[in-house]
């Protein structure tokens, strides 16, 4: 990420009732110790982070995600619209995240300078 700073990667379960607490634990984090701060998730969820964090500091960043490989309607990446039945295709879902979380720690971090913390 080109930055001498700290940083910490924070990675919030698909959910709105982890999204929003997520959002705010990054701005108190960034407020208190000025570390880098990423968010990882879905394009649709950064899309929701960035309105909400347009005028801030903390970054957001999209992995890659296809509602339909999961058997999720299209438009659907969290649990706040989805029918009950399917809530559990969003909670397997998020292992198809894990190989691009790699991928991005691997391109943008070094074994000398890991990130500070991951926060799941």
């Amino acid at each position: 990420m080109g930055s001498e700073t700290e940083h910490i990667l924070m990675i919030p379960f698909l959910a709105q009732g982890h999204l929003r607490p997520f959002m705010e634990l990054a701005l108190c984090l960034h407020a208190k110790t000025h570390f880098t701060i990423t968010l990882l998730t879905t394009p649709l969820n950064a899309d929701h982070l960035r309105q909400r964090l347009a005028s801030t500091a903390v970054r957001v960043v999209e992995l890659p995600f296809n509602a339909a490989d999961h058997g999720l309607p299209n438009g659907v990446e969290n649990t706040e619209k989805v029918p009950l039945p399917l809530v559990i295709n969003v909670f397997h879902s998020t292992k198809s995240l894990e190989p691009h979380l790699r991928n991005f720690i691997s391109s943008h971090f070094s074994p000398s300078k890991p990130p500070v913390c991951i926060i799941f």
